[in-house]
């Protein structure tokens, strides 16, 4: 049971636990972020009580708590304490990220974290049993307070997840989370929690050993309250103690980890090895030596841009997928529940099948182009009655939504949807799912254009977390929100862009593919180019990305492009002589690259390279052609990048900079384009714009887009602050 705590300054709407009948509570004490009350038994409930809409710590939070902590080891009524949340949804969040973002100084960052540490080690050793009961998030530092407890309970909630997210954000866990988790769990659990970030439910917290209950919801403050009674009475349940670490076989982890680190981000990212170089004081010092060391790394990873970058990107992903949501929300209170797909090859069985893994409540239509296609189609769902599959366009007359998803060809595009909207009902929105032609040119033929709106979704669907959401000058609030709605509902993140050839992901990308092109007929190796980008920190060389879009499809984007506008978009000679000889990629196996049948890259093809004249090089080239390299290869891309803001293709620098990093592996540790072009300085950028666009042998005529040189003169930047600008 839960009540409201009415008329209590810095509790209002909050839900404590409800007292058993003949029960007592006495209120002990009250500040700005915590409520303490006192049962018959002598249990004290401390809660977090943020007056914020959100539990999360901050320097005033952990203030208050030492306190409290203070008052509760001198206060002899006190013999055990329930550690909670005064919030229905979920126990602590974590750090405040606004806070650590505003560090300019290790020492400011090393206070927060020491300062914490102590307050959490006094909760620690308080010499009075505490248990912690978790319901909701439980994340970062909140689950680090959670580690201080004697014992943790967690509700069976599907909403209660626990998690140390701080090495995805370019941080470790910097409230003792390094040291107190690989003390309770076995050292390949603790390290694979710690560095992986994903969270975790109640059952699985319970595998690990992190909690060591779990009861249900409405059960959880009663229990932890028993369980901290049992606890002072020395009648609780013994844990089993935690096997110690054979030295040789944590030295082997330890440094299986490291190398596997080292390889994968090339120094990029330097928070995984801070946190395993934290971890291993866990097992080796006593517990003050390693809250030291940690701290020390946490202040260190604080202060340096790769953790700020990240933090900004989560902060991007997040407000843009909650504005989504409201907008959706308010246009279309209910999202799409019979959802049509025209086409049966691989996007849209990707497509449904991350939609039906997502929302269980949706059916879907897909329409074939003959009868045994769509026999063909639903023999991937033999039992499952949600999918319907037919060669008439009939099946579509009862949906709520339609995507087209056929090949990336204008003139059977626009046929189909012409046939398209004589079968649905008249309030069915209307997709297409392109990755570069412009709405307004496939829906001209539309009686109804305003309900017609683009859904680019990125192959493969499952892991590409990006859905640019495309809207022309007739959509209506409502097929945008009804788009907005699917996409949301599938758990992915939609960036609103205008209509315009390629968009933005794909313009943009266009830049770095042509530019290798254009850096092979100047003559630079082949595996220079490709090894450049990666030590850039993308996540495959331009040749490799090439081939795993196939060559075809990134030929036509890149003709739109030439088509709409001109030269900046041009072919070399390479890719023109490549494209006419119909290499495919990575799906035939014969692209760029020599791939085999399970999509295991090879070698590079030497009928490529005999085509085109090329060879690679066995030389490594020096960081100074390294670094021209990648001016080259990523100059045109910012260029274009300013051009997109400039011409309203998306609203926001953040908008842009979030599309690059889900989007394309665009490294994240850099912050996206913009970002990037901020930390270099924009008049710097511009002598590089300059000189990459006057080194080109390919005779294509460009020069820097006006929104760069008026921000040069004015010494604009793209974001204030740490702020959007």
């Amino acid at each position: 049971m839960q009540k409201q705590l009415e008329n209590t300054p810095g509790t209002a709407s909050i839900a404590l636990d409800e007292p058993a009948p003949g029960s007592t509570r006495t209120k002990l004490h009250q500040s700005e972020d915590f409520y303490v009350d006192l049962d018959e038994n002598g249990i004290a409930g401390l809660w977090f009580a943020c007056t914020k809409n959100a539990n999360v710590l901050g320097q005033s939070t952990l203030d208050q708590l030492k306190i409290i902590l203070d008052l509760l080891k001198k206060d002899t009524k006190v013999r055990g304490i329930l550690l909670a949340s005064a919030k229905k949804d979920h126990f602590v969040y974590g750090a405040d990220l606004h806070e650590i973002l505003g560090f300019k100084t290790f020492e400011q960052a090393h206070f927060l974290s020491s300062e914490g540490q102590k307050v959490f080690q006094e909760l620690a050793t308080l010499g009075k049993p505490v248990v912690a009961a978790l319901h909701g998030a439980c994340l970062g530092g909140g689950l680090e307070a959670a580690l201080a407890a004697t014992r943790r309970i967690a509700s069976d909630h599907e909403s209660t997840l626990l998690g140390l997210p701080e090495v995805r954000l370019g941080l470790i866990p910097g409230l003792g989370g390094t040291q107190r988790l690989p003390r309770l769990i076995p050292l390949r659990n603790a390290l694979e929690f710690i560095l992986t970030s994903e969270a975790v439910g109640a059952a699985r917290a319970l595998e690990l050993g992190i909690v060591s209950e779990v009861v249900k919801h409405e059960d959880l403050f009663k229990r932890a309250r028993d369980l901290a009674l049992e606890l002072v009475k020395g009648t609780a349940p013994e844990q089993p103690a935690k096997e110690e670490e054979k030295p040789e076989k944590a030295k082997t982890l330890f440094a299986t980890m490291e190398r596997s680190f080292r390889i994968r981000f090339k120094g990029n990212y330097p928070a995984p090895l801070k946190a395993i170089e934290a971890i291993k004081y866990a097992l080796k010092e006593d517990i003050l030596e390693g809250l030291d060391f940690e701290a020390r790394a946490f202040a260190e990873l604080a202060v340096d841009p790769t953790s700020s970058n990240l933090i900004q990107i989560f902060f991007s992903q997040d407000f843009i997928t909650r504005s989504a949501e409201r907008s959706a929300q308010k246009h279309c209170p209910t999202p799409p529940r019979v959802v049509g797909l025209a086409g049966t090859g691989i996007m849209a069985r990707e497509i449904i099948r991350e939609a039906m893994h997502n929302c269980p409540e949706m059916t879907f239509k897909v329409k074939a182009s003959s009868a045994a296609r769509a026999e063909e189609f639903k023999a991937h769902y033999p039992e499952d009655t949600r999918v319907e599959a037919s060669h008439d366009f009939s099946i579509f007359s009862d949906c709520d939504l339609v995507i087209e998803a056929i090949v990336e060809d204008a003139a059977k595009k626009m046929a189909l949807l012409t046939e398209l909207e004589k079968n649905v009902k008249d309030d069915c929105i209307i997709a297409t799912n392109t990755s570069s032609l412009e709405l307004i040119n496939l829906g001209q033929d539309l009686s109804k254009p305003d309900r017609f709106v683009g859904t680019h979704f990125f192959y493969p669907v499952d892991k590409m977390q990006l859905v640019e959401v495309i809207s022309h000058p007739s959509t209506s609030q409502k097929a945008s929100a009804t788009a907005l709605s699917f996409v949301t509902t599938l758990k992915k993140t939609p960036v609103s862009v205008k209509d315009s050839t390629g968009f933005l992901v794909n313009r943009l990308l266009c830049c770095v593919l042509l530019e290798a092109g254009r850096l092979l007929e100047d003559g630079v190796p082949f595996n220079w180019i490709e090894d450049a980008a990666i030590q850039f920190g993308l996540p495959m060389g331009p040749f490799t990305l090439l081939d795993e879009l196939g060559l075809p499809l990134c030929f036509s984007v890149a003709s739109e492009l030439y088509r709409t506008f001109g030269e900046r978009f041009k072919t070399g000679p390479t890719m023109d002589r490549t494209a006419a000889e119909g290499f495919t990629g990575k799906q035939s196996g014969q692209g760029l690259y020599v791939w085999d049948e399970g999509g295991r890259k090879l070698h590079v093809n030497e009928k490529f390279l005999s085509l085109n004249g090329l060879t690679l090089s066995e030389e490594k080239p020096s960081p100074e052609e390294v670094a021209l390299i990648q001016k080259r290869l990523l100059m045109p891309m910012l260029d274009e990048a300013a051009r997109c803001l400039e011409e309203k293709v998306v609203r926001k620098p953040r908008e842009l900079d979030l599309a690059l990093v889900v989007g394309t592996g665009y490294p994240a540790f850099r912050g996206g384009p913009l970002r990037y072009c901020d930390h270099l300085g924009i008049e710097a950028v511009v002598k590089d714009i300059e000189m990459v666009y006057a080194m080109s042998g390919s005779g294509v005529k460009r020069s820097p887009c006006k929104l760069l040189l008026t921000m040069k003169e004015s010494g604009r930047r793209f974001y204030s602050s740490g702020a959007e600008a």
